[in-house]
């Protein structure tokens, strides 16, 4: 008996001292993740086993990594003036029925175009025709021909302004010439949260810029002119006034220039009713009747959308989707083959192209489309900052299905054969990856 127990009673002397905080500790960390926070399911279980089974070290990983109670205190502001300053949303006459916290109001009149290649030579021509401002909200600005025609606006007295990530504490080569030539810049969160954060979350994901108020550009290609310029102005407006501390400037809402009903839809950490961006395509899913097509950089979406791509696909909704090969991050890929396989059960067809998909682009029954600079990923729709456009326009609509349609044509259709074919490695890669699909 004394070779069992000696060495049982010296670790419970050993820990005796600190064993009461220790359990204090834990279960604080238990009861902020089972009343405070929103999780989802599987985070939520990975953060209790964590507390349990490591009590000290998973402490203080909850609060380096997982807690998120500092942002919601710290976004609240954020929320009520981004309210006070865009307005107020109704159900009504809006194109999609999402939460009123991440929701513009519905724009009438607007030209929507999808500019498949030299989108940098038609923004430039729109850069060099700017007379009073350029609002430019990004991750990184490099240098390279934008910068450098962003920095003869402001030379020749246009308002140039340009939001940054907190990459390089935001002031990357590109933005050092435009401060240099007398445009503003500043980064999206303080230099002090910049460079001691080590959070995979919250960062800057609106990527767009608004010339004058009556052009503008989304990162995924859409070139748009009319009203909706200035209501993506004053998204702009929101993000700069809550960065800088500056009074808001108004947006003056430029004449219609067609006949294409625009929403803002803008997704974050700010949002206290849930994911604004998730809802968006959780509804253009469940809604359409007869086609939906995808195309987005990976896929680790969220169990109700995920749902409901399969449901549709097993009422007789033809449901196609477009992935990269080679995504950013070695596990992108592989988590989207695992997501996939239960789509394939379900009938819904997967394609997997050799081309750069670096947005995501959805159309619903040929008339309703949504784009967005960021992929379906469950984790960036809640807590990354994120802008999505949703378009009612057969012809915006045409473009991005036949665009999605030259990349379905150049590749390989993925079906539950090539998933089951995978060798003994790839079936190890792909377990290690799902360790990792809560950091995309």
């Amino acid at each position: 008996m004394t070779y069992l127990t000696k060495p049982f009673f010296t670790l419970v002397y050993a820990i005796q001292d600190i064993a009461l905080p220790v359990i204090i500790l834990d279960l604080i960390g238990i009861f902020l993740i089972l009343f405070k926070e929103r999780y989802d399911p599987r985070s939520f279980i990975l953060w209790l086993m964590i507390l349990i089974f490591l009590p000290v070290f998973g402490f203080l990983a909850y609060l380096m990594w997982g807690c998120t109670l500092f942002e919601k205190h710290r976004f609240n502001r954020k929320y009520l003036s981004d309210r006070e300053l865009l307005g107020p949303v109704t159900a009504e006459g809006s194109l999609i029925p999402v939460c009123e916290a991440g929701t513009d109001i519905i724009s009438e009149g607007n030209a929507a175009f999808l500019v498949t290649s030299d989108i940098e030579d038609h923004a430039i021509q729109d850069i060099r025709g700017a007379e009073r401002s350029i609002d430019l909200e990004c991750g990184v600005l490099s240098r390279g021909r934008i910068s450098s025609e962003l920095a003869d606006a402001a030379n020749r007295g246009v308002r140039v302004r340009i939001l940054t990530g907190t990459y390089g504490f935001g002031r990357t080569a590109g933005v050092r010439d435009v401060v240099s030539a007398g445009g503003r810049s500043i980064p999206f969160d303080s230099t002090l949260h910049a460079a001691f954060s080590v959070k995979n979350r919250a960062r800057l994901g609106r990527r767009f810029m608004v010339i004058d108020d009556s052009v503008s550009y989304m990162d995924s290609g859409i070139r748009l002119e009319g009203p909706i310029s200035s209501r993506l102005g004053y998204r702009f407006e929101a993000d700069w006034t809550y960065s800088s501390g500056d009074v808001p400037v108004e947006h003056a809402t430029s004449a219609p220039a067609g006949d294409c009903a625009v929403q803002v839809v803008s997704g974050g950490p700010d949002c206290p009713e849930g994911s604004p961006v998730q809802s968006m395509y959780q509804f253009m899913a469940s809604s359409s009747a007869e086609t939906i097509v995808i195309a987005t950089p990976f896929l680790v979406p969220d169990e109700e959308f995920h749902r409901i791509l399969k449901l549709m696909s097993l009422s007789g909704t033809q449901v196609s989707m477009v992935f990269p090969r080679h995504g950013i991050r070695w596990y992108q890929y592989r988590n989207t083959m695992t997501a996939a396989k239960s789509l394939l059960e379900c009938g819904v067809k997967v394609y997997f192209t050799e081309e750069d998909v670096c947005s995501t682009m959805a159309v619903s029954d040929g008339h309703l489309c949504a784009t967005s600079p960021l992929p379906l990923s469950m984790v960036m729709m809640d807590s990354d900052f994120s802008i999505n456009l949703v378009v009612e326009s057969e012809d915006l609509s045409g473009s991005i299905v036949e665009s999605i349609g030259d990349m379905m044509g150049s590749s390989n259709e993925y079906t539950l054969e090539c998933y089951e074919s995978r060798t003994i490695w790839d079936r190890v890669v792909f377990f290690t990856a799902r360790m990792f699909m809560f950091m995309n």
